[in-house]
């Protein structure tokens, strides 16, 4: 018995992770965007190193 409440702890934390790293990739795809939008909007062009700029930013 005790052998499955550690299982179950176990899978309870993976998931956990798993969530609290999507939230963040997430976070970063969404200010990217925001950022790539913001700096095509004020300069007519953008580029992949903005993207990593804003996301980098937001973390």
């Amino acid at each position: 018995m005790s052998q499955l409440i550690q299982s179950i702890g176990l899978i309870i934390a993976a998931v956990i992770i798993a969530v609290i790293l999507g939230l963040l990739i997430s976070a970063f795809f969404n200010a990217s965007a925001i950022g790539m939008a913001k700096e095509a909007t004020e300069t007519g062009r953008t580029s992949l190193s903005n993207m990593k700029e804003y996301g980098i930013q937001l973390l």
